[in-house]
């Protein structure tokens, strides 16, 4: 019996600990292509999370 309690103590901790959010930055790379303009769409009407940040690639090729 002490096993299980203590087991479920340990799930319980485990559980508790991994529920933390961390509010880290998410970089996203792009560069310039028809099909990444909904995200920066979103951004200008404020749906994109403030913890995205987009980075654009711009090829210097012509």
């Amino acid at each position: 019996m002490n096993f299980l309690k203590y087991l479920f103590i340990i799930i319980f901790i485990i559980l508790t600990y991994s529920c933390n959010q961390k509010n880290e930055i998410l970089k996203v790379g792009t560069n310039v292509w028809p099909g990444y303009e909904p995200i920066y769409i979103a951004r200008e009407i404020g749906k994109l999370d403030k913890n995205i940040k987009l980075y654009k690639k711009y090829n210097k090729e012509t």
